[in-house]
């Protein structure tokens, strides 16, 4: 039974910290579980280089039931010479929340070369936004 909830409990990333232990007593075992929560909303950066985006710095800031139980706003930001925007909201819904309705904006800015045999003939700068509500 351990096997199905542990799993479960650090998947639903409500929780920082999940320890149990199980104490016998006369009907078998008790199971005292001790968990630490975790904070509604996370920051997170990193410093990353590749062909695509160059050198930049990635943020992320998520935030569980903002507005309502069961969702998730998110914010993400590549602060590099080709920058990319991600905001999006999503809310659970349905009776075992696995189904799901959001909206968002995607915006990227990325650099396309174009080769011939003879090496690369043209970079063209693409400019992609994205609206989503679903």
């Amino acid at each position: 039974m351990l096997s199905i909830w542990a799993p479960l409990l650090y998947g639903s990333q409500y929780f920082d910290k999940i320890t149990y232990l199980l104490v016998p007593n006369e009907n078998g075992h008790t199971l005292k579980l001790d968990v630490t929560d975790a904070p509604p909303g996370k920051l997170k950066l990193a410093a990353h280089y590749d062909s695509e985006n160059r050198a930049g710095i990635n943020m992320n800031f998520t935030v569980r039931n903002l507005f309502f139980n069961y969702s998730r706003a998110l914010i993400e930001f590549d602060f590099a010479e080709n920058p990319r925007l991600d905001l999006n909201y999503l809310k659970y819904i349905g009776k075992n929340f696995k189904s799901a309705v959001t909206a968002g904006i995607f915006f990227s800015n990325n650099l396309f070369p174009v080769f011939d045999l003879s090496g690369q003939t043209a970079l063209f700068k693409n400019k992609f936004q994205q609206y989503l509500l679903i």
